[in-house]
């Protein structure tokens, strides 16, 4: 089973995170950087997750992959701005 996860800022200006569209997040920090290394160890511990960070206007930021038979995390986003197979990074992820 896959998991998907979502970082993004309330409106208090503190960070959130949790699985994709729950009404209840995780966990909720004072910085993004906090915000998605604990969704990330939650992704890595659950085996196969994504976790995505989102900007302000629910901009896709990150979209990292995690996967049980990698050591590593596969991050997706590039330096231009686009995934792997050449598609914008735009949110298409519900809050």
């Amino acid at each position: 089973m896959h998991h998907y996860y979502t970082v993004l800022q309330r409106p208090d200006g503190r960070w959130q995170g949790g699985q994709r569209n729950a009404r209840v997040p995780y966990l909720v920090t004072d910085t993004r950087t906090e915000a998605e290394e604990l969704m990330c160890e939650m992704a890595m511990a659950m085996g196969s997750a994504h976790v995505v960070v989102l900007g302000a206007k629910g901009e896709v930021l990150r979209d990292r992959a995690f996967s049980p038979t990698k050591a590593d995390t596969e991050d997706r986003e590039q330096e231009d701005g686009t995934r792997p197979n050449g598609a914008p990074l735009v949110a298409a992820i519900g809050r």
